[in-house]
């Protein structure tokens, strides 16, 4: 379905967005979302594909009466490049709102660099390390694994080779979030139900203490 320029506008104004920040978080011009929104250009299908999949991946859904409505289902699905970057903005919000412990299982750093852009990367790990004391973020990786890119907001231990696997899990706040790495994409399942998450954390937890160990050094 080929989403309106009206559509468009109301889904930005759902998600509290001004022009100029949709342009930036799709990487267009502003005066691009200003002549969709006002019928002075269609805007190429490459444009528009990037922004329903934007909206989409933030709980929105088009509807076929040139409509939009919020997604209040308990399961999102995001995938791509611009899905693991809205699920770190999630992450990174509710920490910023006060979830202050937030764990992530079978942590692997360089699918996490690869999918998300090394320069994007560095500006959420300066927004991270900026709201460092008002969390707890613990990260379990491989043993033998040095790559702690995360190491100026989160505490990092190691986990038995034999039993780690790359199915990587992640939780905060009332969500736990199911990450699914190939060569060709990244999918991301997330379920927004406190019991579930706060049950993974205490599993986490269990395993943090007693079969975890910590790395002799933190530091790349």
């Amino acid at each position: 379905m080929k989403i309106s320029g009206k559509q468009i506008a109301m889904a930005r104004i759902l998600l509290d967005l001004s022009q100029k920040e949709l342009a930036d978080k799709l990487g267009i011009a502003r005066k691009t979302i200003m002549r969709i929104e006002n019928d002075q250009s269609p805007g190429s299908s490459k444009t528009l594909e990037k922004t329903q999949t934007f909206f989409e991946n933030n709980g929105l859904t088009f509807l076929s009466n040139n409509g939009v409505q919020e997604n209040k289902n308990t399961v999102q699905k995001l995938s791509g490049q611009e899905g693991i970057r809205t699920f770190f903005d999630m992450v990174y919000e509710n920490a910023n709102n006060g979830c202050n412990e937030i764990c992530l299982f079978n942590g692997m750093p360089d699918r996490l660099i690869q999918w998300l852009g090394t320069q994007w990367y560095e500006n959420h790990k300066a927004r991270m390390a900026a709201i460092s004391h008002r969390m707890h973020y613990k990260i379990i990786i491989k043993h033998g694994d040095y790559d702690f890119i995360g190491n100026t907001f989160a505490e990092y231990r190691w986990f038995p080779k034999d039993l780690f696997n790359e199915k990587t899990l992640h939780s905060f706040g009332s969500k736990i979030a199911f990450f699914d790495f190939d060569n060709d994409n990244v999918q991301i399942l997330i379920i927004d139900q406190p019991v579930f998450a706060e049950s993974f954390r205490i599993l986490f937890n269990i395993a943090w203490d007693r079969v975890a160990i910590t790395p002799p050094a933190q530091a790349q």
